[in-house]
């Protein structure tokens, strides 16, 4: 059975307000991001799938530039698919993240189509 991560809401470059300054660093979006990027690695997951809003807002872009090209590199070493859909906070800044980073990324709807992705898991069973 093919496994997949899926998470949703992100929302890389948003702060949380009202935390500790010792805490404010550590439990941002981007540094959440990054531990479930190396949790699905250490778990050896078919794909790693984000269902909307990886990103918040187009005045983002910049913050989120870099967690997501350290996700995309990590994720292609070990051949992690790594596919996501614009939530309504990201619909204007995801496809231009995904063209800006230098591994793969599968953008599912741009242009507004109806598509599909094949996950193939380790044992060759496949998701769609």
């Amino acid at each position: 059975m093919a496994r997949i991560l899926a998470c949703a809401d992100v929302h890389i470059g948003r702060r949380s307000a009202g935390l500790p300054a010792e805490l404010a660093a550590e439990l941002t979006p981007a540094a959440a991001w990054e531990r479930l990027v190396a949790y699905a690695i250490r778990q050896e997951v078919d794909a790693l799938v984000v269902c909307g809003d990886l990103t918040d807002e187009a005045n983002s872009y910049f913050e989120s530039l870099g967690p997501l090209e350290r996700a995309v590199r990590a994720l292609a070493a070990v051949r992690i698919p790594f596919v996501t859909v614009a939530g309504n906070h990201d619909w204007d800044v995801l496809g231009r993240l995904a063209d800006s980073a230098t591994g793969p990324i599968t953008v599912l709807g741009r242009g507004g189509r109806w598509e599909h992705v094949d996950i193939t898991g380790r044992a060759g069973d496949r998701v769609r």
